[in-house]
């Protein structure tokens, strides 16, 4: 965007991090000596969607057409970022984005947002996803609750398949905490900071799956459990984990293995990735819940005028089934 139109950028992303969209603006992440060319680069490198505010000012700036050539050459070679056009006035978009939706802000910001929270819905949503390696695919879904007794649980279910397999794997994996354990998940709920409860289950749950072999052989139709327990030693929590899977489809005679672990390690990170950085309010919350994580909390990124982006580990990639 046009730093002349930075009062529509900083609104539309405050926008965004209200609704738990992670956003990365300049002038929110710069500091004094960065490389601007490098941390902008960097920024597009690592983002799920780019979004290309489009007005009299940007299309008349050098420096937002070298943004958006770089956001368009990624979308093209790699077929994974979201290039929105937003436009915020009457204007003539480039040749190159004429053939996409625009989210138009020119007669309501609030139909505009809805209709930019439309375009990223699928590289932001913390609670379903697909992961892709062609020729198969895996989608995955997370739902959050109590079960009959009153424990904390959160419900994985995964569906593989592929245009090249004529069969499919269903897979649910269920983890429920202890009585600690989910007290704890209810008083950040109370706090108004329960997504930050569930991302650390998330990421006690990725570690598991990355130290434990976490591995299926499916000979046939019939469904295949296996149990584990996982130890927070450090909250004194435990996690009942237990994966059911089964495959559909036709029979081919052959076995089928599944790297399950693999697969939890990826959606974990995957939902996560998704989240944004907790505010002020809500850090001073999370540091009175749970005191023994405030040393490491207090130099988490927060949401404010600067929020330093995170690396992000490789996860190991599922085997497939042969």
């Amino acid at each position: 965007y046009s730093h002349r139109d930075k009062l529509f950028a900083n609104k539309l992303a405050t926008n965004l991090m209200t609704r738990k969209v992670r956003v990365w603006v300049d002038t929110w992440e710069l500091r004094a000596g960065d490389s601007l060319l490098t941390r902008v680069q960097d920024a597009i490198e690592s983002s799920s969607a780019l979004l290309i505010l489009l007005s009299r000012h940007s299309l008349a700036s050098a420096w937002c057409k070298k943004e958006l050539n770089a956001g368009l050459l990624r979308e093209l070679e790699e077929r994974r970022v979201v290039v929105v056009p937003v436009l915020v006035e009457d204007c003539e978009p480039p040749v190159f984005l004429r053939e996409k939706k625009y989210a138009d802000f020119r007669s309501s910001f609030d139909e505009g947002l809805h209709e930019v929270l439309e375009a990223i819905a699928s590289v932001t949503a913390e609670a379903q996803g697909r992961m892709d390696i062609p020729p198969f695919h895996t989608d995955w879904s997370l739902d959050w609750g109590s079960d009959e007794s009153g424990h904390f649980r959160v419900v994985i279910t995964l569906l593989e398949h592929g245009e090249a397999i004529p069969f499919s794997v269903l897979t649910e994996v269920s983890v429920v905490a202890n009585e600690k354990a989910s007290y704890r998940q209810q008083q950040y709920q109370t706090a108004g900071v329960g997504w930050w409860g569930r991302k650390m289950i998330l990421e006690l749950l990725g570690l598991f799956a990355g130290e434990t072999t976490i591995q299926f052989l499916l000979r046939d139709q019939h469904l295949v459990e296996q149990s584990y327990t996982i130890v927070d030693s450090k909250q004194d929590y435990q996690y009942a984990l237990r994966i059911r899977m089964r495959r559909l489809g036709e029979d081919t005679g052959k076995n089928t293995f599944m790297d399950v672990g693999a697969q939890l390690q990826m959606i974990c990170a995957s939902s996560n990735s998704r989240l944004r950085a907790p505010t002020m309010e809500e850090l001073a919350a999370i540091l009175r819940l749970l005191p023994s994580e405030a040393l490491s909390l207090a130099r988490a990124p927060v949401k404010g005028p600067r929020s330093r982006r995170q690396g992000r580990k490789k996860q190991r990639r599922p085997r497939r089934p042969s």
